[in-house]
């Protein structure tokens, strides 16, 4: 399962995509399901590189 959240870029105001998995990992000992949550931050960092940091 994964879906896709928006972080603003604080300097310019840009709407960055950050794709979010969720995966099941098994079973912890005591039986309670366990989730790994993977984020891809490959367009912020990229947008990182590249901003000017002008709003607007």
């Amino acid at each position: 399962m994964s879906a896709v959240v928006y972080a603003t870029c604080p300097d310019c105001d840009t709407p960055l995509p950050i794709t979010v998995t969720a995966e099941p990992a098994g079973r912890a000992d005591d039986g309670t399901l366990q989730v790994v949550v993977l984020s891809d931050k490959t367009e912020v960092e990229a947008h990182s590189l590249t901003c000017n940091g002008l709003a607007g």
